[in-house]
Parts: structure tokens; C-alpha cells; sequence
């Protein structure tokens, strides 16, 4: 299907939903510029999504979007989901997730549940005062089998920015799985520019948070910049946590400036490890030998400080897998 050059604006619901459940799907929303395209400013009182996408059942289904705007919607710009044994690819490029006129609480939510595949790539785009996650990617909760896949790349994007008082972090990461099973994502973040304006939020949160899951991540971050005001509800940046006894991370951090705004040495990554988790660390320019602290002091910029709690392990380069591997 295409849209193209279509506004749908002031719904009851979500502005736009397609579900597709066994079939093949291909659907395309553009405009020739980013304001002829466009999904906002729904309902105050009912209003959902501005685009709400669910695979369900064997349904394979291919989504680009942009150039377009999302601005106003009282839920998520685009809220994309794929569940069972269904397999969702989107690309996002040249497109505005705003939050305008009192409404637009999260910007894109990239979710997969069961045994789907979920594939996403965002570039090129720009996020504006939204109080939740600019870009929210996970797991839904205790529920990802080991043949499920996240793979997003989120990459030279414009902006990414907090309505004042937010208390979601920019980017969230959210890993779970079924219990006893290990469920598998891949994430990039390359070149990010990200200004966050909130007091109370670091500007990257990724996270195991629920209890006897194992999910298994590769995670990349290179060339990302952020500002987070410095606040003693946000002392850190950034913070990447294996918590659960059957989480197994596998990080490159390399070429990052993390650090607070106004520019000064603090705002510091935090990375923890507890609870026999696995978190393994690629050396960049250090040595096998070194400490995990002193591999994350010497591959980003020198006003990134870094605080690592519990073990983890430096390993070669190249151990982490990225989202465009096989």
C-alpha cells in the first residue's frame, strides 16, 4: 500500500492501524516533503497512536515511512509491534515525532513478543519535547523466545530532545525474554546528537529489568553526544545494567562524548553487573589486559568519565554482533 502526500490528523482512536496476520504486507508513507505527510493532533480524551502497526500469526510485513511528520498524538508517533511467528522490517528516515499543543507522549515504540522477528532502522529524523522515550525497543515482558530477533539501528539522526520535567530517558532499552529462554537483539546507536533538557533522566537507559529472564543483547554505541543536565536525580548520562543471572551482554563503546550540559568533566556512564550476569566489553584501542574502566576511559572522549559496578570482561574486538549481521 502507499500513502503519499496524505495528512490524517484529529482521530478518535490512533490515526492510522493496519494489522496484518498471515499475509505479506508492504506499505510505504511519504510525502515530498516532511509537512505533506503527516499523522497527528488526535483526540485530547481517546486519542491513540498517530501510526499503531501489529504483525500477528506468519505475517511478514515491510513499512518505510518518511519523509512525514508525527506531532500531536496524545499516545506514541508510531507504536510497531510484531508477535507470534510474524516478522516486521521498518525503516524510518527525514521524519519529525514532535510533541505539540499539549499532546505526544513517546515517539517511536519498536516492540517483539513470542517468536517474532522485528528489524527497524532510524535515521535521519528528528524527536522534540516528548516527556516519555523518543524511541522506546524491547521486549514485551517475559515474553521472547529463543527464536525471536530485535535488531535496530538508530543512526545520524537530527535531534532527539525532553519536554522539561521528563522523567523517560530519551532512548530506553528494556531486554526481556520468556522465562528459560534466552531471547536475542542486536542494537546500534551511531552518531546520535542527543540534548536533554529533563533534570531527572539519564539520556540512554538499556536495562534487564525482569526477574529470572535471560535475554542476550550485542549493543553498540560509537560516535553518540549527550548533554544531560546535571541533577542529583540523574547523576549519570548513561546506564547499561546486567542484572538477571541469565542476561549476557556484549557491548563496543567507542568514539562517545557523554557528559553534562553546560560541557564540564562529570554526567558519567554507569555500567553494572550483578547477579552472575555476563557483560562482556570489546577492547577498542586497549589491551585484553586492561580494566573494563580503563578500556571505556580510553575509547571515548575525555570528558566522558565512567563507573563500572560488579565484573565484567574486556574481549576482542569484533565478539559483538551488529544488527546488519546474518
Amino acid at each position: 500500500g502507499l500513502l503519499r502526500n496524505v495528512v490524517i490528523s484529529g482521530s478518535a482512536g490512533h490515526n492510522a492501524a493496519f494489522y496484518s496476520q498471515s499475509s505479506a504486507m508492504t506499505l510505504q508513507i511519504d510525502g515530498a516533503t516532511r509537512p505533506a505527510c503527516g499523522m497527528g493532533s488526535n483526540s485530547a480524551t481517546t486519542g491513540g497512536d498517530g501510526l499503531y502497526v501489529l504483525t500477528q500469526g506468519t505475517a511478514a510485513a515491510t513499512l518505510t515511512i518518511g519523509p512525514c511528520q508525527f506531532r500531536g498524538n496524545r499516545g506514541a508517533g508510531m507504536r510497531l509491534l510484531a508477535e507470534d511467528n510474524s516478522d516486521l522490517t521498518v525503516s524510518v528516515t527525514q521524519t519529525d515525532v514532535h510533541h505539540i499543543s499539549s499532546q505526544g507522549d513517546e515517539g517511536i515504540v519498536l516492540r517483539n513478543a513470542g517468536n517474532a522477528a522485528l528489524t527497524a532502522t532510524i535515521t535521519q529524523s528528528s524527536f522534540y519535547a516528548l516527556p516519555g522515550a523518543n524511541i522506546w525497543m524491547g521486549q514485551a515482558p517475559f515474553n521472547a523466545s529463543a527464536t525471536s530477533l530485535l535488531r535496530v539501528t538508530v543512526a545520524n539522526n537530527e535531534d532527539f530532545s525532553q519536554l522539561p520535567g521528563a522523567t523517560s530517558p530519551p532512548w530506553v532499552v528494556a531486554l526481556s525474554s520468556t522465562v528459560g529462554q534466552v531471547a536475542r537483539s542486536r542494537l546500534l546507536f551511531d552518531n546520535g546528537p542527543t540534548l536533554v533538557l529533563s533534570t531527572a533522566s539519564e539520556a540512554l537507559r538499556i536495562s534487564t529489568p525482569h526477574a529470572g529472564t535471560s535475554p542476550a543483547a550485542d549493543i553498540t554505541l560509537l560516535n553518540n553526544h549527550t548533554d544531560t543536565v546535571e541533577s542529583v536525580t540523574a547523576p549519570n548520562s548513561v546506564t547499561i545494567s546486567a542484572t538477571q543471572a541469565g542476561a549476557n551482554l556484549c557491548t563496543n563503546i567507542v568514539g562517545n562524548t557523554f557528559h553534562w550540559d553546560p560541557p564540564s568533566i562529570g554526567g558519567p556512564m554507569l555500567v553494572t553487573q550483578s547477579n552472575g550476569a555476563a557483560f562482556r566489553l570489546e577492547r577498542g584501542v586497549s589491551s585484553l589486559a586492561d580494566s573494563p574502566s580503563t578500556v571505556l576511559t580510553a575509547n571515548n572522549n575525555a570528558q566522558t568519565l565512567n563507573q563500572v559496578l560488579g565484573s565484567l570482561t574486556v574481549v576482542q574486538n569484533g565478539t559483538c554482533l551488529l544488527p546488519s549481521a546474518p
